[in-house]
């Protein structure tokens, strides 16, 4: 009911805020807007009023949302360029983001599907990884290569050894592409949506039928690991996605012995935890490396290390309170 995207961060902003805030000076305002299920239109309306807004029929992964985008600068501008960027990262330098992308926009130009690699700081087994092949564009210390192949989520050993290799990178789900290249990409994959490049009108005459027809499924698996046009451009800036407690732990003011804390917290003898009190005061004693949230709802108490299992914890209480 609260999706990352809509929740305030340290500094009072949103993550959808800091998104819109990102590509000022990149991207006119008049050519930008976001693609969601109609669900999320009021906190959207809330937290950028400003934004154009495109509705799904239904969430149906990442693959119908970006076809949906792709088709909808299409009508507008077949060779115009699309930047897709997932409403929940965080990327402090904007300057550096946006350099990195001025450097990738040639190569969009010349029909490759460009996505960008962040450059693995430790061996991270919840990202995807995206290994790089022969070097097609260098510029300065940018750099643009060929995609060898993507890699799903691995296990510690193998994340390893990638970070060892030195060609791997983290898989940060951006995007940028000709609108005319990736449907038409997309069509040679998935035949029964090539009327729509013909007929483009139709397909938002009878959005919820074709849009059914569409891969529920993430884009990296429906396309990016498909096809031969994809290139992968060393990203020039630091990047986070927030997918876990893990990662949000960092956004947090650190104290002398590790914790990190939002809210009325009291401690005695706690170290390395991230704590966050919404729903009134906590006080913790001899904890270690925990995530501690406490909200009017629900408390959820689960060690850092097993931060990635929230999603499975959530269904847990959702099906205990149908229960009850």
């Amino acid at each position: 009911d609260r999706p990352k995207q809509f929740l305030p961060l340290p500094d009072g902003t949103t993550l959808v805020e800091a998104t819109c805030a990102r590509v000022e000076g990149l991207v006119e305002a008049s050519r930008r807007f976001a693609v969601t299920p109609r669900s999320f239109a009021t906190a959207f309306q809330k937290h950028t009023p400003e934004l154009p807004l495109v509705f799904e029929p239904a969430p149906r992964n990442t693959a119908p949302a970006v076809y949906l985008a792709s088709l909808h600068v299409f009508l507008q501008d077949p060779e115009g360029l699309v930047l897709v960027l997932p409403a929940d990262h965080v990327i402090p330098d904007t300057a550096a983001f946006q350099n990195t992308v001025r450097f990738a926009l040639p190569l969009a130009a010349q029909d490759h599907l460009v996505t960008f690699g962040i450059t693995p700081t430790r061996p991270e087994t919840g990202y995807g990884y995206i290994e790089r092949g022969p070097l097609i564009r260098e510029q300065g210390t940018q750099r643009a290569f060929q995609v060898q192949r993507f890699h799903e989520k691995p296990n510690i050993e193998r994340a390893t050894s990638y970070l060892q290799a030195g060609t791997y990178y983290w898989n940060a789900g951006i995007f940028l592409w000709k609108a005319r290249t990736f449907l038409e990409e997309f069509a040679r994959y998935y035949p029964e949506t090539r009327e729509v490049l013909d007929t483009p009108h139709v397909f938002y005459e009878q959005l919820d039928k074709l849009y059914a027809i569409l891969p529920e499924t993430s884009v990296d698996y429906a396309l990016m690991e498909k096809t031969r046009h994809a290139a992968v451009v060393e990203a020039r800036f630091a990047w986070d996605d927030l997918g876990s407690y893990l990662s949000l732990r960092s956004l947090y003011p650190e104290d002398a012995l590790g914790n990190h804390l939002q809210g009325p917290v009291i401690l005695e003898e706690a170290k390395g935890n991230l704590i966050i009190a919404e729903g009134g005061a906590v006080v913790v004693r001899g904890l270690r490396d925990m995530v501690v949230v406490h909200t009017p709802e629900v408390t959820l108490i689960v060690p850092l290390k097993d931060a990635q299992h929230v999603k499975a914890l959530y269904r847990k209480f959702k099906e205990a309170s149908t229960e009850a």
